[in-house]
């Protein structure tokens, strides 16, 4: 059984004022159920949407790539023809020369333009660009640092 009270709650002041002293109301247990399922699958598509945005993507009509726009790392690879998602733990990377070292940790920047995928990574005066590309009638993806 579950208890809910209906009134307002608001916060002055960091301080929690209770209004509107309506009675407390009775909740049978299937309508308990059915908000927590409510509350539950909200919370679900605010957290399918969040790492939607984090991630970048390639596609052709054979396969499509997902690709972590923060790392660079390959997420998934999904083969269009036999509808199945294979999900990978992508590889870093660094690069260390006399200039300084750079490492595959947070992008500076990401985009998707014509089928190609870059991420800028800087850090200590040295720049690295990650490239990934898929052709229109690839089953692979290839993948440079320039």
């Amino acid at each position: 059984m579950c208890w809910c009270y209906p009134g307002k709650i608001s916060n002055k002041m960091n301080h929690r004022i209770i209004t509107n002293h309506t009675p407390i109301a009775r909740k049978t247990p299937a309508a308990a159920s059915m908000g927590l399922a409510a509350l539950l699958l909200g919370v679900l598509v605010m957290s399918a949407r969040a790492q939607a945005q984090e991630l970048l993507k390639l596609e052709n009509r054979l396969v499509s790539v997902e690709i972590d726009r923060t790392s660079g790392a390959v997420c998934s690879i999904r083969d269009k023809e036999l509808t199945t998602t294979y999900a990978f733990a992508g590889i870093g990377f660094e690069v260390t020369t006399a200039t300084g070292t750079v490492r595959s940790a947070k992008a500076q920047s990401s985009d998707v333009k014509g089928g190609e995928a870059v991420l800028r990574f800087a850090d200590g005066g040295l720049e690295v660009k990650l490239h990934y590309t898929l052709g229109a009638e690839d089953r692979f993806v290839e993948k440079w640092l320039r």
